[in-house]
């Protein structure tokens, strides 16, 4: 219905003007329909007052466009009362923003959702992308295809105050090195770890290192020394030694063992200006309770110069020969 307004007349006394009852019933009409919109006809239920230019409503519904200035981010226009420096006002075209005390917390326009300070979520929080300028924490964080820095060497896993304690990885799970993955560690099951190709292991320098260059070889390098510690060092295959070996305690050859070279210089010199007292002591024995059949073979004895060779059983018999004599 229309607003009805009240005939007054041209002038005062004229009877031109609508009569008492006619005025009456439009103040009624207007009434009704006031009271139909704000309330249930016959009461507001609004609450609607009016106090200078603030208009409060208690319960409003709006089916159509409710229209606000922009306002600010440290006067919004969508306020509360007592509290006009938090709420929503609008910064510019296409913009939608979330203020309190003063400080914008949350900015949406057609880019997305912008939110400054932290996330706190008691549920999932899931999208394709997000962007967060602080910190973003969470009891236990999902990723369902992969965890990426925003570029090539762009983010670090941990700091160096702020270490992981344990890092767990499935079945034939690989770590990789180098802008081109060039150095590969790949998780073999139920068996070790593997490193990829010719790819070494280094200790303190490149000139220090373990590795395979080839297919069944494995190199062990050092520029200085390569030490081994244990009551027993066990090797199986031959041993080519292409430098000077020096042993301090006992060579003990096996069951019908044979030394040979391009020529065997057995020296028993101890480096000192004299040599008095030094010997080498061939033992054929095999070290069991009988010695029954066991011999030893010396061949080209010419190589032991000018020093006497003494060959001793377990008798205590010495058989002496010096060099370039007949025999014994």
């Amino acid at each position: 219905m229309a607003y009805q307004s009240i005939g007054l007349g041209t002038t005062e006394g004229d009877g031109t003007g609508d009569t008492l009852r006619i005025g009456g019933d439009k103040v009624n009409d207007n009434f009704v329909e006031i009271y139909t919109l704000l309330g249930t006809g016959t009461a507001l239920t609004s609450g609607i007052s009016a106090s200078s230019s603030v208009v409060t409503l208690a319960g409003p519904s709006i089916t159509g466009v409710a229209s606000f200035a922009d306002g600010s981010v440290s006067a919004p226009s969508i306020t509360n009362t007592g509290d006009t420096n938090t709420g929503i006002f609008f910064s510019a075209a296409d913009k939608v923003n979330v203020t309190t005390g003063g400080t914008e917390r949350i900015e949406i326009d057609s880019a997305g959702l912008a939110v400054v300070g932290a996330v706190a979520a008691t549920g999932a929080v899931s999208g394709t992308t997000g962007t967060f300028s602080s910190t973003m924490q969470g009891t236990t964080i999902t990723a369902t295809t992969a965890f990426v820095p925003d570029a090539q060497d762009g983010a670090a896993l941990g700091t160096s105050s702020l270490q992981f304690s344990d890092l767990f990885l499935a079945d034939s799970a690989a770590m990789f090195f180098g802008d081109d993955n060039e150095v590969a560690l790949t998780h073999v099951h139920n068996t070790g770890l593997l490193l990829n190709a010719a790819m070494v292991l280094q200790f303190r320098d490149a000139a220090i290192n373990i590795g395979s260059p080839a297919d069944g070889d494995l190199d062990i390098n050092a520029d200085d020394e390569i030490e081994l510690n244990s009551t027993l060092v066990d090797i199986n295959g031959a041993v080519d030694i292409s430098g000077v070996t020096h042993i301090d305690g006992v060579l003990t050859q096996g069951v019908e063992g044979d030394l040979h070279g391009g020529g065997v210089i057995m020296d028993a010199s101890d480096g000192s200006s004299t040599d008095a007292g030094d010997e080498i002591l061939l033992n054929g024995t095999d070290g069991s309770s009988t010695n029954a059949n066991e011999k030893l073979i010396l061949e080209y004895a010419t190589q032991f110069t000018t020093a006497v060779l003494q060959i001793k059983n377990s008798d205590g018999i010495v058989i002496s020969s010096l060099y370039g004599t007949s025999g014994f």
